[in-house]
């Protein structure tokens, strides 16, 4: 691949991923326009404009990532340029994010904190991938020429009473004078004259971004037959005497290509070496292709079944051999670009899980009236697990645990909406009931992808113990009365939320006594298997709640994570494990 198809490829990633995060953005700011009349968001009306604004100059910045000329002899120049204007946009975002959230905190109203917290965490993200712009000069130096056309290439330069300040081409860029430029001339790589070590740095670079073939044998004049043919080839070559020095070499290099490995050696033959090569994590990627005398088949075959690529006989044909290591170099090749691209996946992954994270609360109130907590223990992959609760005047407490429909980004994405429509709308009424049915409009609402989320969303008021509920489809909680009893509240008779438009949800209510608790959970827990594949189980949660010999909410959640991954012997985390404790401790005296 050229070094204009490299650069095209990594501007347009570039573009992608800041436009992609600009949209999540915008979509975060147009959940504010249900709750417009709120008077904190009245008070940075002007701000969240500025965020809109610096939106959208940032895309329209990023378009200009589609026009730059890659060939173009101010490429660098162009790139610097952008880059400033792009981080500037982000800039002027994340900045006016942390101005609303100071109002929210002056009016000690934070009802709709997650979304700016939420846009400043993509705000550092999209700076994060704006400065790999810096890299893209230095692309240059992935194309490889042949030393005889190197020499008649020019470079422009330009120069200064003293010092050469500047190398255009191939990424190679020193700054040594802000003296203004005489004249524009060009000169060879190997310029004594004007660059005495840019010939030798230059080609110590393409040496190193040859191939490399390690060749084992314990025949010097097979090792040097080889070497010399692959060095002629424009390979790079490091040759072993025996299996022993084989792995020590393979140990203390992570960039080896293509093994040529031979079958006949003394102490460790070829079999073992292949053996440990494919067993270890380090190396076991590297293809290895098996040079022998020996042409029986069980031979081939069992080095093929032993995990090598290829197997020649000697004496081999070169231009066999060399076919066989282009074809093992491009697998490998296509093979690490696939690691490198699943790294980054995990790698967005990870920040992805941590953005989620960030949006459920992490600090809990306490009073004498109540104590709460929540927990969510996240699988390897993103989940749609949530749980929130609210805090209403007059002594009354809302509390939702819900579960998104599938798993990974789309599910991560449907729970971060769901998330900010239900904190939205918390501050509008606090009855379940007119609550849900509103949060139903607005999910189902241009739903093309069918996602949808069960949920449970009580409120209780503290000055009676009045709790009022409703179940959309959610697994029934779990109450602990003060006496000791346990018990599932309720009926699951409702339906999920995000599907069936202007849907009517039946209303619950029951009675909590101080001294109470009300446990809300997800089905990590009780989906989770252990060896057996058996379930964790409602009835083994139940048993665990039952023997529970305190009623603290963090208590008892840690309890039952501890105890579910006791269960489960280390199997690995297929779901979130999300749970909400409620401890209702006394009355609410109205002032």
């Amino acid at each position: 691949m050229d070094r204009e198809s490299i650069l095209l490829g990594r501007l347009k990633n570039i573009y992608l991923q800041i436009t992609t995060h600009a949209n999540v953005i915008e979509e975060y700011l147009q959940s504010l326009a249900i709750a417009k009349t709120d008077d904190v968001l009245k008070q940075a009306a002007s701000d969240i404009e500025k965020i809109h604004e610096a939106v959208s100059i940032l895309n329209t910045q990023s378009e200009q990532l589609k026009k730059i000329d890659v060939n173009a002899v101010n490429f660098s120049k162009q790139l610097i340029t952008l880059r400033h204007d792009l981080r500037s946009a982000v800039n002027a975002i994340k900045g006016y994010s942390e101005v609303v959230l100071e109002i929210m905190e002056e009016f000690h109203q934070t009802n709709f904190a997650g979304i700016f917290r939420a846009i400043i965490a993509i705000a550092l993200q999209v700076l994060h991938t704006i400065d790999e712009i810096r890299e893209l000069p230095q692309v240059g130096a992935d194309i490889v020429a042949d030393a005889t056309v190197l020499r008649d290439i020019k470079i422009p330069v330009y120069t200064t009473t003293d010092k050469v300040i500047e190398a255009v081409d191939y990424g190679i860029v020193k700054e040594t004078t802000k003296a203004s430029p005489k004249k524009k001339e060009t000169i060879s790589p190997f310029s004594v004259k004007y660059a005495p070590e840019f010939g030798k740095q230059w080609l110590e670079k393409e040496e190193k971004k040859k191939n490399l073939v390690l060749v084992v044998d314990d025949l010097v004049t097979n090792r040097d037959l080889i070497s010399d043919w692959l060095m002629l080839k424009h390979y790079r070559v490091i040759t072993a005497k025996d299996g022993y020095e084989a792995l020590k070499i393979l140990d203390q290099h992570d960039n080896i290509d293509v093994i040529l490995l031979d079958v006949m050696m003394p102490g460790m033959d070829g079999y073992e070496v292949l053996q440990h090569i494919k067993s270890s994590k380090k190396y076991s990627d590297t293809p290895v292709i098996m040079i022998s005398a020996m042409d029986e088949m069980d031979t081939i075959v069992r080095c093929i079944k032993l995990g090598a690529e290829d197997y020649l006989t000697k004496p081999f044909n070169p231009f066999l051999l060399g076919a066989r290591i282009s074809s093992c170099i491009e697998k490998k090749q296509l093979h690490d670009i696939e690691k490198a691209y699943m790294a980054r996946i995990e790698e967005e992954m990870s920040i992805a899980q941590h953005i989620q994270l960030s949006m459920l609360p992490t600090q809990f109130p306490e009073s004498s009236n109540f104590s709460i907590y929540g927990k969510s223990i996240p699988a390897k992959e993103v989940g749609g697990d949530f749980y929130d609760f609210y805090l209403f005047p007059e002594g009354k407490i809302g509390f939702v645990i819900g579960d998104v429909s599938g798993k990974g980004i789309p599910a991560a994405l449907f729970m971060a909406v769901s998330r900010t429509v239900l904190y939205s709308l918390a501050t509008l009424s606090n009855t379940p009931g007119q609550y849900i049915e509103y949060a139903n409009k607005l999910l189902q609402k241009e739903n093309e992808a069918l996602m949808f989320v069960t949920l449970f969303y009580g409120v209780l008021d503290q000055t009676t113990g009045h709790l009022a509920y409703i179940n959309c489809g959610h697994f029934l909680p779990i109450t602990l009365r003060a006496t000791g009893k346990v018990d599932l509240l309720g009926e699951s008779d409702g339906s999920a939320l995000g599907v069936i438009k202007d849907l009517q949800f039946r209303q619950h209510t029951a009675m909590m006594n101080p001294g109470d608790l009300i446990l809300l959970y997800t089905d990590g827990i009780t989906d989770a298997m252990n060896k057996e594949g058996e379930e964790y189980g409602i009835g083994r949660l139940l048993k665990r709640v039952k023997t529970e010999k305190h009623y603290d909410p963090k208590s008892m959640i840690d309890d039952i994570a501890n105890d579910v991954n006791k269960y489960v012997e280390g199997q690995e985390q297929y779901d979130d494990i999300t749970a909400l404790a409620l401890l209702f401790k006394s009355y609410y005296k109205k002032q």
